[in-house]
């Protein structure tokens, strides 16, 4: 009886396959679910698996799979395979190449030599600015050459210059990283006396991922898309029910976890189940799945006792062991199955004198060094390619006379499977132990093998295979081709949203620039701009200012160099370091200064005015806007121009400036209408409705704020659309329309649900909780706050623990629960203040004004009050304002000083209205009306 038939009847573990199958059985009648089996390599967590599909499949049931690998994992590869028979188009939807348009080469006279032209742009028609060129390259470049670049309208271009003369790549819209690098290979070629006709045709055929403005890119938003995309295609096949198995996730990247979470979260309707293993070990991995345990199960698959041990055992040894002997087997193995029924073998083949290895690892390790000199070698070979690769890819292995004799070996001998051409490791220890013990100098040789095997496999479409390639040139000592394919790899990570990939991409670039310094400073510089651009996405901005600092070095293109200062400062805007921002957008205007038309020039001011307005300079802000917004005008860059005024409109609005907010927030819909821009119209769409609440036209807010709801669900842009859904509700809420507002708000907090959004969800309850107040609910109001409390107590957000504990202290106070409703205002002053949120402050003191004046403390209670009034003023919080101008009416008048109490009501009142908040607006109207009674 061999291993598999043994492991078939799944000893010891019957109860967890009676827990899977009725799992199965319930997901049949539409109630998915979710598991995660975590246990030791060896422990049998995929001899598990495959007896569940074996009952799934006699159920009915579609089963899709996948596994991940700890060599080279394609970024979201591991649920996009496992998808790959459903899917109706790819998950990554942003896949975009470019080409150049056309290409001049120059002698350093000047003078065209040879030109390439193809799609849009007339060479010719750019001759006019040869003289310009010219000048700018005199201009630029020292003796040792460079790259820099020129900008007319949306026509972009690079130049590169050596001895032999210049070589301009010409083209429109993004760029690619990697477009510089090939012109300057192909200028290297052309100065050896290369044919330069063949050279410019062959680099015009070359195709280039487009680049990806990762800056304004929300890394969540579009990974959530995908992961909808995905759960859309689950569902949609469905109907008789669909086992989905992913294995190894320990080696998963992050964006394919994202995915599993999101799939985890929202199956529980549909005929669905999800099974997951992985290895404990991986501790950023685990706290992942442990993350998901609300919407999924956990499996520890612990060791077999000795019984069940001895169950697959004794079939496999000779008669003369004893069950003594067996026991034996038992302890050394740990319970381990895998590792019981290799040792068992080998006790089989040389008797009871075997030396007892102390792991799994090294009973396998004896099993592949027992294979022949040619199959081990094969076998060490494959191990290049990870645990699942091509049966072809291993027949041009050099070092065995008879591929096909050692590949025979090595599937009899159960190390190997072939499955119709796809070959796998039986076991990913296999894989995993034959590739660690490969020398160094014969790893560097098979991975250089494999390497140049792909390129011919996929000659003229390298970027098919790029991960692999550059994985393989990446273990070689070929730095040019290793450097090349990985910064390609990195950025294609990058434009499918896998952070993490591309750092790993680009951290093996790093170490692959070359002995020539020049060079090696050329491409350092690009790698470390790289690295910055993912550290600033995944939020890691120290990290990411230090890359960009760096990459300075090796920027001979002051253009380059003032780009790199700009996206410094927007790093250092966002850690809330305005000085030393300012300072960088000065130095980058300082470089260009004599090149005021350029595009940059326009973003540097256009930055510089967000960044004074970001912390309260209207007035500089608006200077430099304004500058920058004509500069930028000069420019047919739609995309600049349209964030610039969306930009100029939303600090006008956070200036009170509503008119000027109108102007430029119309400007940027119509601009972004017309590029059919859908989710960044949206937003400005969001923006407008929000300035026509501030003034007041709530049915005009209204009705904007639905179109952009209706652009972000278009464009399957879940937590835009929860936004909006948030923000059609707080209109109708001012609107005093509580009915529909709540309706708004539950519906939000259920997309935020779904996809995970925890923030969002307790901003939901809060809000949630505000309207149940107005409705005089207070117990549901109580929940709501204590369920939005509870979230940002787990996500450790300061600011939502003190908006909740403040809203329950000013709940409580006001229904007469005094003592209670002081205690949390006092708290969630304290934390304010730990804090040094000064807004924050305002509010609980205006809170404690209004608990004073209920115990008959009115001293006290004035004091608390005005102090509250002098923080809003001086932060300008316009609603907080008109708030303790009530709450000052509601003192004065408890005070019998009716004209005081007047005056400040009428604030209330006005401010009130000018919001647009006709619910709080009302409550002055009727103050003042009693007023007028007495």
């Amino acid at each position: 009886m061999d291993a598999g038939t043994c492991l078939n009847a799944l000893m010891g573990r019957g109860t967890e396959l009676a827990n899977i199958k009725e799992r199965l059985a319930t997901a049949k009648e539409g109630q998915g679910n979710s598991l995660f089996i975590i246990g030791d390599a060896g422990i049998g967590k995929t001899h598990l698996v495959n007896e569940v599909k074996k009952i799934a499949d006699r159920m009915g049931i579609c089963i899709l799979e996948n596994s991940a690998s700890g060599n080279v994992n394609t970024p979201l590869g591991l649920v996009t395979s496992a998808l790959e028979k459903i899917l109706e188009k790819p998950l990554h939807r942003y896949t975009e190449y470019t080409k150049f348009d056309a290409l001049v080469y120059m002698d350093l006279e000047g003078n065209v030599v040879e030109q390439l032209s193809r799609g849009n742009i007339d060479v010719e028609s750019l001759s006019g600015v040869v003289d310009a060129v010219q000048n700018f390259l005199d201009d630029s470049f020292d003796l040792k050459g460079g790259l820099d670049r020129l900008d007319y309208g949306n026509i972009r271009i690079v130049i590169e210059r050596n001895e032999a003369g210049f070589l301009l790549g010409v083209f429109e819209g993004k760029e690619h990283g990697d477009m510089g690098l090939q012109l300057k290979i192909a200028l290297n070629e052309i100065g050896e006396g290369e044919n330069v006709k063949g050279i410019l045709q062959k680099l015009g055929e070359r195709r280039f991922l487009t680049r990806r403005e990762l800056e304004r890119v929300k890394l969540t938003s579009e990974l959530l898309i995908m992961a909808e995309q995905a759960l859309s295609a689950l569902v949609k096949r469905s109907s008789g029910g669909i086992l989905l198995i992913l294995e190894d996730i320990h080696w998963a990247d992050s964006s394919s976890l994202f995915v599993i979470d999101h799939l985890c979260r929202n199956i529980a309707s549909h005929k669905i189940v999800i099974i997951c293993t992985l290895r404990p070990g991986n501790d950023a991995v685990v706290d992942r799945v442990n993350g998901m345990v609300d919407s999924s199960d956990v499996l520890s698959l612990g060791i077999l006792d000795t019984k069940d041990i001895l169950k697959i055992l004794r079939p496999m040894l000779n008669e003369d062991v004893s069950d003594d002997d067996a026991k034996t087997f038992y302890k050394k193995s740990g319970g381990n199955p895998l590792f019981a029924i290799e040792l068992a073998k080998q006790v089989r083949e040389k008797g009871l004198d075997v030396e007892v290895p102390s792991t799994v690892e090294e009973v396998l390790q004896n099993r592949l060094y027992e294979l022949d000199e040619g199959a081990l070698g094969l076998a060490e070979y494959a191990s290049c390619m990870g645990v699942a690769f091509e049966k072809r890819a291993v027949m041009h292995f050099e070092m065995t006379d008879d591929v096909e004799k050692e590949m025979a070996r090595l599937i009899k001998g159960g190390i190997l499977q072939d499955e119709n051409g796809k070959c796998l490791f039986i076991h990913t220890l296999f894989q995993e132990i034959l590739y660690r013990g490969i020398e160094e100098s014969w790893k560097l040789k098979h991975h250089k093998s494999i390497g140049e095997y792909l390129e011919q496999v996929h000659a003229g479409n390298m970027d098919d295979a790029i991960y692999e390639i550059a994985w393989h040139f990446g273990n070689t000592n070929d730095s040019e081709r290793a450097f090349e394919y990985n910064y390609a790899a990195g950025a294609k990570a990058e434009s499918v949203f896998a952070p993490d990939k591309a750092m790993q991409f680009y951290r093996k670039a790093l170490l692959k620039t070359g002995h020539d310094v020049h060079d090696w400073m050329l491409k350092r510089s690009k790698v470390l701009e790289r690295m910055g651009d993912v550290d600033s996405v995944l939020g890691n901005y120290g990290a990411s200012v230090e890359r960009y600092l760096a990459s300075l070095e090796g920027k001979e293109s002051i253009l380059e160099r003032a780009e790199i200062h700009r996206r410094i400062a927007d790093i250092l805007l966002k850690m809330g370091r305005l000085e030393d921002a300012k300072k960088q957008l000065q130095e980058g205007l300082n470089l260009i200064k004599d090149q005021k038309e350029t595009i940059e020039y326009a973003r540097l001011l256009l930055t510089m005015g967000w960044g004074y307005g970001k912390y309260g300079d209207f007035a500089k802000a608006k200077k430099y806007m304004q500058e920058g917004l004509e500069r930028a005008s000069r420019h047919d860059m739609e995309g600049d121009m349209a964030y610039a005024l969306h930009s100029c409109g939303s600090l006008s609005w956070w200036a009170g400036n509503l008119d000027d907010a109108q102007a430029y927030l119309e400007k940027a819909v119509e601009m972004r209408r017309r590029m059919e821009d859908i989710v960044p119209l949206a937003s400005s769409l969001n923006n407008l409705g929000g300035v026509y609440h501030y003034k007041g036209d709530m049915d005009v807010a209204i009705s904007i704020k639905k179109e952009a709801l209706d652009l972000y669900k278009k464009a399957g842009e879940q937590i835009g659309i929860a936004v909006a859904l948030n923000n059609v509700g707080i209109a109708f809420y001012d609107k005093g329309d509580l009915k529909k507002c709540i309706m708004y708000y539950k519906e939000s907090l259920e997309i935020r649900k779904r996809i995970g959004d925890l923030p969002g969800q307790a901003t939901s309850h809060h809000n949630i909780a505000i309207v149940y107040l107005e409705q005089k609910d207070v117990s549901a109001a109580r929940e709501e706050f204590y369920k939005a409390l509870s979230i940002n107590r787990a996500i450790d957000s300061k600011i939502g623990m003190i908006y909740d504990i403040l809203s329950l202290g000013q709940m409580e106070i006001e229904h007469e629960n005094i003592k209670m409703g002081e205690t949390l205002t006092r708290e969630g002053l304290k934390l304010a203040v730990d804090t040094e949120a000064k807004i924050e402050q305002g509010w609980a003191r205006r809170i404690l004004g209004i608990c004073y004046k209920k115990k008959g403390m009115m001293e006290e209670a004035r004091q608390e009050l005005e102090i509250a009034l002098k923080i809003f003023e001086k932060h300008k919080s316009a609603e907080d304002l008109s708030g303790t101008h009530f709450e000052l009416g509601m003192y004065w008048e408890a005070a019998r000083d009716m004209e005081k109490a007047r005056i400040y009501f009428e604030k209330s009142l006005e401010g009130f209205l000018n919001q647009g908040n006709h619910i709080q607006a009302d409550k002055a109207k009727k103050e003042l009306a009693k007023l007028d009674e007495m």
